[in-house]
């Protein structure tokens, strides 16, 4: 259900959500929702990594149970390091983020916790009765919504989506179209322009009924 909502994290929702985070990073479950946006793989993913799976000198982090069942070895950003090292300094087990003192258990799905924040940054979200706040999208966005907005943000900077194909470990190209849903307005955007007819004075858009036949 989630693949066909076509809602990411506005810009500015995006920047509101990262200042909640940032306030509250103490927290295991906010620093994974932030660790999400800043990393792309599924919630679960991230609520189940262990530290055995981070390699932080060559910034990477091995994903041992996707939902193509593969191995996926993902690049970490400089951002997505500085998270794990404020996690690494509360270090007590071999989950990353985990609420347990022993840090023998992983955090829960942290919905709830995504709802909080979303309240608390007045972004409409499923599930939830408050008002978002004024000029942001009264359409409400889920949790997977951060992994969305991951992918096209890089969608966005590197117009490539084989490079996105690799970093979110999708087998078939189709699965990773999904995520390019924001592209159909860049692209009628992109096409004015290309072609110039400076001998033909055209219609305004929306009256084609006056071009000659």
């Amino acid at each position: 259900v989630d693949n066909v909502n076509n809602r990411i994290l506005t810009p500015q929702e995006e920047e509101r959500f990262i200042e909640v985070c940032l306030e509250e990073l103490d927290n295991p479950s906010v620093a994974c929702l932030l660790f999400s946006l800043c990393t792309g793989p599924r919630i679960t993913n991230n609520c189940q990594v262990k530290w055995e799976d981070i390699d932080l000198e060559n910034n990477t982090m091995l994903l041992e149970k996707t939902k193509t069942n593969k191995q996926h070895l993902l690049p970490l950003s400089d951002e997505a390091i500085s998270i794990l090292q404020k996690m690494q300094s509360q270090r007590a087990g071999p989950y990353v983020f985990s609420k347990d003192p022993s840090g023998l258990k992983p955090i829960s799905y942290p919905r709830s916790v995504f709802t909080r924040l979303c309240k608390k940054a007045g972004i409409s979200t499923t599930g939830a009765l408050h008002n978002g706040r004024e000029g942001f999208p009264a359409k409400p966005v889920t949790i997977h919504c951060l992994r969305k907005t991951n992918v096209s943000r890089l969608l966005q900077k590197y117009n490539d989506i084989y490079l996105c194909k690799e970093i979110l470990g999708h087998s078939d190209i189709k699965v990773t179209g999904r995520y390019a849903f924001y592209l159909s307005e860049q692209l009628k955007r992109s096409v004015n322009g290309v072609i110039k007819l400076p001998m033909m004075e055209l219609p305004p858009a929306g009256h084609s009924e006056n071009l000659v036949k």
